[in-house]
């Protein structure tokens, strides 16, 4: 199938179908220059990751650090319905499955019911795409550059004929765990492995450096961990986006749903993913991390792929340069295909218009200067007067427990009227037999 080119916004070389709305640097409120510190992208996502909300993760050592030093939420939107291909597709793509075409984990990329709003014979802008035309279609700035030109005089620039050079120093991959799928869950019908979901996805492979699939989380990281070696990615003028798809966790808790096993085996998962953290130790300064799921679990924990909260809700984290740390989302209003937007506005980048998510301005730190903007630091004091605590218990468990109470009073009552009745009969019987 032919692909799209997609490109910034620019007489010359927009496609009439796509359009972008800003380069790789950005002036701020003070008409200055900014660049993005961030060089190296990692995004985890630990599939089925749920945390039901009577329930802490001070087990999950890793991930409550890098809540503590970034913005997180526990309240991430997936979309409907619930399943994994979907929801990857979503999260790349920045769209539901209204204009992706892919609403099922059966999807068939060649025998599929809903079109892609692209049309047949093209592809959806994903997240690697977006960054490879990006950089096609952007010039080197350096600290001189940035000293010696104003914005205005940037702005005027060609773009550089030496685009490979750009290129070739971003390493992008994807790395996919089957999830032991060599020990398969009994009594749980399995549509797809996680490990050729992201085939169906159809992204070409000019946008991507690798995609490699492991047979367990274990031998994933493994691998992540040899491409950063081979490929330098730690070298000072490297830089990368990297996914990671990890599944095991998510295998445990379709055959034994919130038990002890699944804890354990999410602790095995966070202790994995700060091993690949360890590797990104030299250049932790530059990385942006995002920790995600694809979507949540059924309230006990072996199910998915319907419409409840337990299965909507998902955590999401975003640890780096100019992310606020220690700050929970209440209020907002976040999605799954909100990820894509945040980390190519966070480089800096262009976003396609074909994007329906939205870039979540609030987990960047607003005294920073390289992203604070002016309109986001009016809103943040009534953002943080109207904060909604979230509740202890899931609201489905205190409509169980009421229900429960009020069955039970209505039942107490209904019992004392009979008796009250019973009495007042006999009473009446006892009257009528004295007066005869």
């Amino acid at each position: 199938m032919g692909d799209v080119e997609y490109s910034p916004t620019s007489p010359s070389i927009t496609p009439s179908n796509c359009s972008f709305s800003q380069q790789n640097y950005r002036p701020n409120s003070n008409g200055n220059i900014v660049m993005s510190p961030i060089k190296h992208v990692l995004i985890i996502c630990i599939n089925g990751f749920s945390i039901p909300t009577d329930k802490t993760i001070t087990s999950l050592k890793t991930i409550n650090k890098l809540m503590k030093t970034g913005t997180y939420t526990k309240s991430c939107r997936s979309i409907y319905p619930t399943e994994a291909l979907p929801n990857l597709a979503s999260f790349l793509f920045s769209a539901d499955p209204v204009f992706t075409g892919i609403n099922s984990d059966k999807y068939d990329p060649y025998h599929s019911g809903i079109i892609s709003s692209e049309g047949i014979g093209s592809h959806y802008p994903n997240l690697f795409s977006v960054i490879r035309c990006n950089l096609k279609n952007s010039f080197l700035l350096d600290e001189s550059t940035l000293c010696q030109d104003s914005f205005d005089n940037l702005n005027s620039k060609s773009y550089s004929a030496d685009t490979k050079s750009l290129s070739s120093n971003w390493k992008c991959g994807v790395f996919m765990s089957y999830g032991m799928s060599n020990n398969p869950v009994t009594g749980v019908v399995t549509t797809s492995n996680n490990g050729d979901n992201f085939e169906k996805l159809m992204i070409p492979n000019e946008y991507l450096d690798i995609v490699s699939k492991g047979k367990d989380d274990k031998e994933t990281i493994e691998s992540v961990k040899s491409f950063i070696r081979n490929e330098e990615i730690t070298d000072s003028e490297k830089h990368s986006v990297i996914f990671v798809s990890l599944e095991n966790s998510n295998r445990e808790g379709c055959h034994s749903g919130f038990s002890k096993k699944y804890w354990e085996q999410l602790e095995m998962t966070d202790e994995l993913i700060g091993q690949l953290i360890e590797e990104y130790n030299d250049i932790w300064s530059s990385t942006l991390c995002v920790i995600m799921s694809d979507h949540g679990r059924s309230m006990d924990g072996k199910d998915y792929g319907k419409l409840s909260m337990e299965e909507l809700i998902t955590p999401l984290i975003f640890n780096g340069p100019g992310i606020e740390e220690g700050h929970q989302l209440y209020t907002s209003p976040i999605s799954i295909i909100d990820i894509a937007p945040t980390i190519i506005y966070s480089l800096c980048m262009s976003s396609p218009i074909q994007w329906r998510g939205r870039v979540i301005k609030e987990v960047f730190d607003e005294e920073d200067g390289w992203m604070y903007t002016e309109e986001l630091g009016k809103n943040q004091d009534i953002i943080k007067k109207f904060r909604i605590l979230t509740p202890k218990k899931s609201y489905q468990k205190v409509v169980k427990y009421s229900l429960s109470f009020i069955l039970i009073i209505t039942f107490f009552i209904v019992e004392v009227l009979i008796l009250l009745l019973w009495f007042f009969m006999k009473s009446e019987r006892e009257n009528v037999h004295n007066e005869l």
